[in-house]
This record gives C-alpha cells, structure tokens and sequence, in this order.
C-alpha cells in the first residue's frame, strides 16, 4: 500500500481492484505521514478491528510510527472481543458517528 500526493489537476485511471488511483503522481513516504484513517467493518474495546481482507492495513501499520484511527458507524462496535491474530495491528483509536 502506497500514498501519494493529490491536487485537483491530477489524473485517475482504475487500477487492479476497480479503485482510481493517481496516473501520475508524488508518492509520501511512509515517515512524513502523521495520520492514517483506517476502514472496517468492526472494532471492539480494544481497538482490534475486522477489516476487509488481504491484510494491507495491517502489513502497512506493522511499522507505521503516526496515528491509526478507525472510522466506522455507532453500530459496527462490537461489545465483545473481537477475534484476532499476532500479525493483526489494534489502532490507535476509533472514530464512530
């Protein structure tokens, strides 16, 4: 998983999941980025999440230095433990509406 730089001049193409990604663009290092919004499709107490498969969060926030936040709904918290491997990264914390 990669960032980059975007501006209202630059180009979209789909890329290998359907998802528009820049044609052309400057990539952010890993260290310059504070800030990392994470989706799921549940968290629990604890900040562990259920995410959407493939496990490219947690590959990228295993070194991540910034913050994590998850960003869901009132009703994707789980008010039990939700399962979990060693390889899964807990966030920082949870944003929900």
């Amino acid at each position: 998983m990669r960032f980059f730089e975007i501006s209202a001049q630059t180009a979209f193409a789909r890329g290998a999941f359907g998802i528009r990604e820049p044609v052309s663009s400057v990539e952010i290092p890993k260290s310059e980025i504070d800030l990392v919004l994470v989706p799921l499709l549940a968290a629990d107490a604890a900040n562990h999440r259920l995410g959407f498969g493939g496990g490219y969060y947690d590959k990228y926030l295993a070194d991540f230095q910034g913050t994590s936040i998850g960003i869901c709904f009132q009703e994707q918290l789980s008010p039990f433990p939700l399962p979990h491997e060693a390889h899964d990264i807990a966030l920082d914390a949870i944003l929900s509406a």
